[in-house]
């Protein structure tokens, strides 16, 4: 029996922690932006931020959707490991010529 964590289960923690690293460096990427010759208008601050840190918005949309395909993955494997213990196969039938055939609720 595998009693170790799933590696559907440890892909997402690590993929959660690669997607807060890179949105930190997008914040800070972003507040760098304050440091240059900027226009008082908000608007404009806004976009000169999102325009530095537009490669870190497109890393962590990535890595969002990276991170939800193995949240997806791991529920699926626990779904799919409870539904197999619940169902038991009764193999008290030694005719090779029959299928097993399932007992239970």
């Amino acid at each position: 029996m595998n009693y170790g964590p799933s590696p559907l289960a440890v892909g997402f923690v690590v993929t959660g922690i690669l997607l807060v690293g890179a949105t930190l460096m997008g914040i800070v990427d972003g507040l760098a932006v304050l440091t240059g010759s900027v226009p008082a208008n908000e608007e404009f601050i806004l976009l000169a931020m999102l325009g530095a840190a537009a490669e870190w918005v497109m890393i962590v949309f990535v890595l969002e959707l990276v991170a939800l395909l193995f949240l997806a993955a791991a529920g699926i494997s626990v779904l799919r490991k409870k539904s197999n213990r619940r169902l038991t196969i009764d193999n008290s039938n030694s005719d090779s010529s029959t299928f097993p055939v399932r007992s239970g609720a």
